[in-house]
C-alpha cells in the first residue's frame, strides 16, 4: 500500500521498506519492477493510458463548460491502418475565463516525461494582477520540435487567447519556438494566423548564455540588471559597464593562461533567419572582446524592459512562472498520462484525486 499510495518513492526507500518490513534485501530492478507493478495496480498500464486519454479529455470537456480539448493521432507502424494518439491538448474553461480577465502576458515552456515511454509535456501559464499563477495550456507531445511547438501555439490561440489582442508570449531562445512564433506571426492565410503577439525572451535563459560566454557570475548578475533597468541612463550606464568588465575579465584570462581553466565560451545561436540582426555580421565566440559584441545582433526589445514595445511585457522578466509549475508537475512525470491528467485536474480545482477522478472520467 505504501508503494502504491508513494508513486514519487525512489528506489533506495522500496529496498529499504523491504529490509525493514520482510528483512529482506531486493535488486534494484526488482524495486523498479514492483513499482510498475504498483503504479499499474493504480492506474493502469501506459498502453491504456495513450488508448483511453482522447476518451477521458472528451468526457472532461463535457463534464467541465467551456473546457478545450485538441487531440493529434497518427497511424502507427505495426499494426497497419492503426490510429495512436500523437499529441493533446487541454485548457480547463474556469482557467480559460480567468485569464480572459488577468494580465495579457503568457509564459511557455516545456519539461520532459519520465515514465516508460518519452514525451515532453508543454505549458502555459499567466499571471492575475496579485501575480497570482493561473495554468492556462497543458499539452502532450512528442518532443520539442517545430512541429509541435506550432501545434501547441495553434491551439493556444484559438482555445484560450480567442480574441484577446496585444498577447506577450515570454519563452527562451530555442530556435523551434521562434520558427513556430514566426509562422503565426506572418502567415496571413491561416486559421491560426496571430499577427499581434509580442515575442519577448526570458532573462533568465539569456543570463544563462550570456555565463556561457563570459564565465562569470558577478557580470550575469550585472547583466540581469541592465536586462531589468527601466531608466535610459542607468541602461546606458551599466551598458558601459558590462563592456568595460567583459573586455577586462577577457583580458584577465588570456594573459594568466590558466592551463586549469577548462570553459570554452559558447556565443548565441544564430537565429538570422528567424530575428532580423540589423544588418550586422554575427561574431564568432573566439572574435567576441566585449558585452557589445556578444549581444549587438539582437533585438534590444527581446530582452531588454526599458526598450519594451508598449510595455508588453506587464513587468515580467522570466518564465519562472512556468517554470515554478514545472516543479509542480516534477512528481508527475513518472505518471501514465491519465493519472497526470487526475492530478492536474485535482490542483487546479482544489479536490482530492478520487473526486478529481470521478469529476474528469469514471467508465474510460
Amino acid at each position: 500500500n505504501e508503494i502504491i499510495e508513494g508513486d514519487d518513492l525512489p528506489m533506495r526507500h522500496i529496498i529499504k521498506l523491504m529490509e525493514k518490513g520482510e528483512q529482506y534485501t531486493i535488486s534494484n530492478h526488482k524495486a523498479w519492477r514492483a513499482k510498475q507493478k504498483a503504479m499499474e495496480k493504480r492506474y493502469g498500464t501506459f498502453e491504456e493510458a495513450y488508448d483511453t486519454l482522447p476518451q477521458m479529455l472528451n468526457i472532461l470537456k463535457s463534464r467541465n463548460p467551456r473546457t478545450y480539448v485538441a487531440v493529434q493521432d497518427r497511424e502507427s507502424i505495426r499494426p497497419p491502418n492503426y490510429l495512436v494518439m500523437q499529441r493533446a491538448f487541454f485548457a480547463f474553461g474556469a482557467c480559460i475565463h480567468v485569464f480572459q480577465c488577468s494580465r495579457q502576458v503568457l509564459c511557455v515552456d516545456g519539461t520532459f516525461l519520465t515514465g516508460k515511454y518519452r514525451g515532453q509535456i508543454l505549458i502555459a501559464v499567466g499571471a492575475d494582477a496579485n501575480n497570482q499563477i493561473i495554468q492556462v495550456g497543458f499539452a502532450f507531445v512528442e518532443s520539442e520540435n517545430y512541429e509541435s511547438w506550432l501545434w501547441f501555439l495553434q491551439h493556444l490561440k484559438w482555445g484560450v487567447v480567442q480574441k484577446r489582442t496585444s498577447i506577450c508570449i515570454i519563452h527562451d531562445r530555442n530556435a523551434d519556438l521562434l520558427k513556430a512564433i514566426k509562422e503565426l506571426q506572418e502567415d496571413g492565410d491561416g486559421a491560426y494566423y496571430w499577427p499581434d503577439m509580442h515575442s519577448r525572451w526570458c532573462m533568465r535563459h539569456m543570463g544563462a548564455n550570456f555565463f556561457k560566454q563570459f564565465n562569470s557570475r558577478r557580470l550575469m548578475n550585472m547583466f540581469k540588471r541592465l536586462c531589468k533597468a527601466n531608466q535610459s541612463t542607468k541602461f546606458d550606464e551599466l551598458w558601459k559597464q558590462l563592456d568595460e568588465g567583459t573586455r577586462t575579465h577577457i583580458r584577465s584570462k588570456q594573459t594568466n593562461n590558466n592551463s586549469q581553466d577548462v570553459h570554452v565560451p559558447q556565443a548565441l545561436e544564430p537565429i538570422d533567419d528567424l530575428i532580423p540582426s540589423n544588418g550586422k555580421k554575427r561574431r564568432s565566440s573566439k572574435n567576441i572582446k566585449c558585452f557589445t559584441h556578444w549581444i549587438e545582433c539582437e533585438p534590444n526589445d527581446k530582452s531588454a524592459l526599458l526598450h519594451d514595445t508598449n510595455g508588453a511585457r506587464h513587468g515580467i522578466m522570466t518564465t519562472n512562472l512556468a517554470e515554478a509549475y514545472n516543479a509542480v508537475l516534477r512528481k508527475l512525470r513518472p505518471l501514465p498520462l491519465i493519472a497526470i491528467v487526475k492530478r492536474h485536474y485535482a490542483q487546479d480545482n482544489d479536490v482530492d484525486e478520487d473526486e478529481a477522478g470521478r469529476g474528469v472520467a469514471t467508465n474510460v
